[in-house]
């Protein structure tokens, strides 16, 4: 009994660094980082950008910092938005203005968070978000297979069948989301991310499945466009780190 436990124990270890392999953790943008731009000539325009892009930052604004980043000619336009770097707009116009080559794409103000690009009017609606977890399952004697778990049965995100969907992200690095079919489990949703086999000597292979592949293309200055093709009907989400952005896709 003990050792198959140890087993379970093991297998779910196992598919979890299988899960967190897969997702592609985002390296904080740090202090030194800013000076290292700053020193090789970009400009304050650019680097501020790339904070605002940044999905994680973990900038050190004490007095003493502050004093070094000085040292160091950082401007005071960049240090200000070091820190507070993703301050919400005071102020955004409800309809952006046309320019001579058409009209401006409206990027996410959420860095991180998954919206649907509307077909009819281009407009971006957010896709509900929640936490994950990872549960293990047995399969077979020796086997064993990853899931991850979002509550609630169905999305409450409801989009129809037979056309291509298309969504917008602000982020720095696209490849950390996954898009992954989940199953009604009760009154949860599982998908299926992992996949263990015990050999015979002792130890484990991994390996990761189930994730649907979707074309990426830059939008805007500082978004990426996801273009899932005609998904079939059924329950879906976006995996990144311990988080789910969900929607569903119904029948006609």
């Amino acid at each position: 009994m003990q050792r198959n436990i140890s087993a379970a124990v093991i297998l779910f270890a196992l598919l979890c660094s299988a899960w967190l392999a897969g997702q592609s953790a985002a390296k904080p943008l740090t202090n030194q980082d800013i000076k290292d731009l700053v020193a090789v000539g970009f400009s304050s325009e650019v680097i501020i950008d790339k904070i605002h892009a940044a999905e994680v930052t973990n900038f050190d604004t004490s007095v003493e910092a502050l004093k070094t980043l000085k040292a160091a000619n950082v401007p005071d336009a960049i240090i200000r938005v070091m820190i507070i770097p993703h301050a919400v707009p005071t102020a955004s116009p409800a309809t952006p203005p046309a320019s001579a080559s058409g009209p401006q794409r409206v990027e996410p103000e959420s860095v991180g968070a998954v919206y649907l690009l509307d077909s009819t009017d281009q407009t971006l609606k957010p896709l509900p978000k929640e936490a994950v977890k990872v549960v293990s399952g047995r399969k077979g004697f020796t086997g064993g297979q990853g899931s991850v778990q979002m509550p609630d049965p169905a999305s409450s995100f409801r989009l129809t069948s037979g056309k291509d969907l298309e969504f917008v992200v602000r982020c720095d690095n696209p490849q950390s989301f996954e898009l992954y079919e989940f199953e009604r489990k009760g009154s949860n949703r599982e998908a299926v991310v992992a996949t263990a086999k015990g050999k015979l000597f002792g130890g484990a292979s991994t390996q990761r499945v189930g994730a649907i592949p979707f074309a990426v293309t830059k939008y805007g200055d500082s978004s990426y466009r996801f273009v899932v093709t005609a998904p079939e009907p059924g329950e879906y989400g976006f995996l990144t780190g311990w988080s789910a952005f969900h929607f569903a896709v119904d029948s006609k």
